[in-house]
């Protein structure tokens, strides 16, 4: 197993959920209406472009920001 499969130790399964069903369950869970309207534009405009960490994430943690593969792995225990 690979990626987070790995990690768990068991299969893991991805739905992928088209944009009216994204919309429907952002809005359920109390996302506003213009934020769900400008999600599409703010992913075509970051689309390949790596993510940063903040150094506010130190600044107020005390921890130094990291990748989702090792959060993912530091935290593997708590989905097993």
């Amino acid at each position: 197993m690979t990626g987070a499969n790995g990690l768990v130790g068991r299969h893991l399964v991805t739905v992928e959920e088209g944009p009216h069903q994204a919309r429907e369950r952002m809005a359920r869970h109390g996302v506003p209406g213009s934020l769900i309207d400008d999600l599409p534009a703010t992913r075509a405009v970051t689309a390949g472009v790596p993510a940063t960490v903040s150094p506010a994430v130190e600044q107020l943690t005390g921890l130094s920001g990291r990748g989702f593969a090792q959060w993912a792995d530091e935290h593997a225990d708590d989905v097993r």
